[in-house]
């Protein structure tokens, strides 16, 4: 099955039951939208406040104001601390099982004519305390990754810069050389630190089937999780990248509606399209694990030769 007819299989479950359709990533984004704003608002609230204590002169405050403002200033950190516990503790508890949820309804859809709505509470009413463990281990492995990746590629940056400074120091060059030396080499860190991003983004797209195959395997351990989100998509990363790329015409085209015809049509084309391409591999991994077993059991009926 190849991308159009993954594409045709999505349109033809889009118009079976469209507004259902429409509603779903509306419910999953809205709840996410709120999450990501909690979260900013909590960074975004310290950073602030910091700055504005920060540019009042010392020579203007007494020490009493200074125990005033420590406590304040920990008041304002604190507020901040707790803003962001709760987004991360309500993206584990509920945005996380809620888009297994939209996962299952979706993938529903693709056989269903009118799948129920229900379907998106899914991960709340199957094994919940696994889904809530599976992807809790998914977002910490990725973000060690994304962590890592990160050290790594400004470590190197840093590094072309000092390389780059005693190399100016000791090359008497002119003002265009030095113009034209510090344009390259900044260009060169920035492609530094986009290559060592490539493994996260490989990694992401390692652990990318893990909330269908939780729709359909609730019970199935965080192992056999992982070790067959593995299987489903070895070889087939750059699939499921160019699958993303392809959607591009249709993102310029909602940015041009100012987002209306993104939530109206393109997110649940996507939504569905994914799911056919769960589905495909799925049954690809299903064949190839009844080949093998087919394999194991002739070699089972050979007889050994001594």
């Amino acid at each position: 099955m190849n991308r159009a007819d993954l594409k045709s299989w999505a349109k033809n479950a889009l118009n079976r039951s469209y507004w259902k359709s429409v509603l779903v990533p509306l419910i999953l984004g809205g709840a996410t939208s709120a999450i990501s704003y909690i979260i900013s608002f909590s960074s975004s609230f310290g950073v602030n406040m910091l700055s504005a204590l920060g540019t009042l002169s010392m020579e203007d405050i007494s020490e009493d104001d200074i125990v005033g403002m420590g406590i304040l200033m920990l008041s304002f950190i604190g507020v901040a601390m707790i803003f962001g516990l709760v987004g991360f503790l309500v993206q584990i508890f509920l945005i996380n099982p809620l888009n297994v949820g939209c996962q299952r309804f979706f993938c529903v859809g693709l056989y269903q004519n009118k799948p129920e709505l229900n379907e998106v509470g899914a991960g709340f009413k199957g094994n919940y305390k696994n889904t809530i463990k599976v992807l809790f281990f998914r977002d910490l492995f990725l973000s060690l990754w994304l962590w890592l990746v990160t050290i790594i590629g400004t470590v190197l940056g840093v590094a072309m810069i000092i390389g780059m400074v005693f190399v100016l120091e000791e090359a008497k060059l002119g003002e265009v050389a030095v113009v034209f030396v510090t344009i390259f080499v900044v260009l060169m860190v920035y492609v530094v630190i986009i290559a060592c991003e490539i493994p996260y983004f490989i990694k992401c797209y390692e652990y990318m089937m893990i909330p269908y195959i939780l729709a359909d395997y609730p019970d199935m351990p965080r192992k056999q999780v992982f070790a067959m989100t593995k299987k489903m998509m070895k070889g087939e990363k750059w699939n499921a990248f160019v699958l993303n790329l392809s959607f591009i015409g249709w993102d310029l085209l909602s940015v041009c509606t100012c987002g209306i015809l993104s939530i109206f049509y393109v997110e649940p084309y996507k939504y569905y399209t994914k799911a056919a391409f769960y589905k495909m591999l799925q049954q690809k991994l299903e064949r190839t694990m009844q080949a093998e077993q087919v394999m194991m059991q002739q070699n089972m009926q050979q007889p050994n030769n001594y």
